[in-house]
């Protein structure tokens, strides 16, 4: 009976360490979810914006900057390609076949595009941004596609 006893305790020590183990894991689906969630809505809200932009404004455009607009819709609609491409091969991360390939990563160009994106909704809303850069800002390692899943992974 004391065996009996000391099997049921130590069942019961198992089960409450894989529960805890399961409230971790999914804290952590939660936190992948919002930011992958997060992360789709700016290029799809960017998609969205510049496409309203375009339409309410066509007449008023030069041709350089209808080029600039489409070139963003294009950016933001791949940059989302990519990320649902990744999404849909977690089974790679959770069996540890992740695979990153990194390249040196201008962070300047990260920024000018984040500048980009965001002038011509500014100026449309009379706004003004500006952009200033440090003389020499650092090249990165890093996978660009993936720069998301890095950050989840790393936090």
């Amino acid at each position: 009976m004391s065996q009996l006893n000391n099997e049921l305790n130590n069942l019961s020590r198992q089960l409450t360490k894989q529960n805890i183990k399961l409230e971790q894991l999914n804290k952590l689906k939660n936190q992948f979810l919002g930011m992958a969630a997060h992360d789709l809505r700016n290029p799809i809200g960017n998609i969205l914006m510049y496409s309203e932009f375009i339409l309410e404004n066509q007449s008023d455009f030069e041709p350089t900057e209808m080029t600039k607009v489409i070139h963003i819709i294009r950016e933001s609609s791949e940059y989302m390609l990519n990320f649902i491409d990744e999404l849909l091969n977690v089974v790679k991360i959770e069996s540890e076949k992740f695979d990153l390939k990194k390249t040196e990563t201008d962070i300047a160009k990260i920024i000018r595009n984040s500048y980009d994106l965001n002038s011509l909704l500014a100026q449309k809303k009379h706004l003004k941004i500006s952009l200033n850069l440090f003389e020499k800002m650092p090249v990165v390692l890093m996978d660009y596609n993936k720069k998301f899943l890095v950050f989840f992974l790393l936090n």
